[in-house]
């Protein structure tokens, strides 16, 4: 009998690894269908919330017919709406939980290591926890290979707690953050490179006249022929954030609207596009190097970073107006980390009910 206390997450991660039971299946089947029908699926979710994970899900489906329609069994289509199925749970941090949340001892919070898993067009996942782990699997004829005429799409997710860095078939490298996801062919074509990410990445691009680099979230599009930038598109943001670190690109919004970008530049995409210089662009991407960056960040973006990399549940409600700046370790215990942040923004930040809550700090 499976236990009451697992979470949606961790079974549809067991789902993609075919490890899941029949029971497990059929909860993971049950959960798609409410979404279809719009039913409640815990008191702990309001309807917008729902809302925007059905919407995320029907928007990767659209975005995967756009590349190549589906001509799968069921069991591969259950195993593919499971791959769409995870990011949603892995960046929204949305855990359909039935019994208490236990007690966080800080302590043990550990910073986020690598680890991803790639999804292939056929529905097979591959663990991958170190740079080594998909050169074997190209070494083996996996990675790479093409299934019947069309090209394949290959897909990398990293979980909450998690980043990767890959190659792409054109020499492309990508550093994928946490929560995120990157879909890309297995062999670009001649004449475009295109590529489809959720959440945070950042784009060292090789350069070819021929064949333009696009970069498409569910925002924006960012076009470049060779350059160094950083994309944010988690599922929720208001708008994306292209910041241009080298060369040039051209980003274009869901409404035409468009954008030649130089570097030490940072656009905002959403209904509009709004466009800014900044004195130190390339730390937009310190993640990479291990360091969060904080400009002026209101105090919910901080938490949602911190949740996504630690791997931890947030209380977003309630929040002080206290705001964070500089470069900061994170690749620290979650414990040393908070105990900076409460030093230096005046906050006092606690677990409560499972999750880690800020206050501000009445005994300064």
């Amino acid at each position: 009998m499976m236990k009451r206390n697992n979470t949606l997450k961790e079974i549809v991660q067991k789902y993609l690894l075919g490890k899941a039971s029949l029971e497990e299946e059929a909860r993971v089947d049950r959960f798609y269908q409410e979404l279809e029908s719009e039913k409640d699926i815990t008191k702990e979710q309001s309807s917008l919330e729902l809302q925007e994970i059905e919407s995320r899900i029907f928007d990767n489906i659209k975005g995967q017919r756009h590349v190549r329609s589906l001509r799968r069994s069921r069991v591969a289509y259950w195993r593919w709406a499971a791959a769409v199925l995870l990011p949603l749970f892995l960046t929204g941090g949305y855990y359909w939980r039935l019994s208490d949340s236990p007690q966080i001892d800080l302590h043990n919070v550990a910073p986020g290591k690598m680890s991803a898993n790639l999804i292939m067009e056929s529905g097979e996942v591959y663990s991958l926890a170190s740079l080594a782990d998909l050169e074997q699997l190209e070494d083996k004829g996996i990675y790479r290979e093409d299934s019947g005429l069309e090209t394949a799409m290959h897909e990398i997710v990293t979980p909450r707690g998690g980043y990767y860095q890959l190659q792409l078939p054109d020499g492309t490298s990508v550093w994928l953050n946490a929560a995120s996801s990157i879909r890309f062919p297995a062999h670009f074509e001649n004449d475009k490179r295109e590529v489809f990410l959720s959440g945070e990445a950042y784009f060292d691009v090789t350069h070819n006249e021929q064949a333009p680099f696009i970069v498409h979230t569910g925002l924006q599009s960012t076009k470049v022929l060779g350059t160094k930038f950083n994309i944010t598109s988690y599922p929720g943001q208001h708008s994306d954030v292209v910041t241009l670190i080298e060369g040039s690109v051209e980003a274009s919004s869901k409404h035409n609207e468009k954008v030649r970008m130089t570097p030490g530049h940072q656009a905002h995409i959403g209904q509009h596009i709004h466009y800014i210089a900044l004195d130190n662009a390339v730390d937009v991407a310190a993640w990479r190097k291990g360091e969060f960056y904080f400009d002026n960040t209101p105090m919910r973006e901080v938490m949602t970073m911190i949740g996504r990399w630690y791997n931890i549940e947030v209380n977003l409600e309630n929040l002080p107006s206290n705001k964070l700046n500089g470069l900061i370790n994170r690749n620290v215990p979650l414990n040393q980390l908070l105990d900076l942040i409460e030093t230096t923004s005046n906050v006092k930040i606690i677990t409560r009910d499972g999750k880690l809550s800020v206050d501000i700090n009445q005994d300064k």
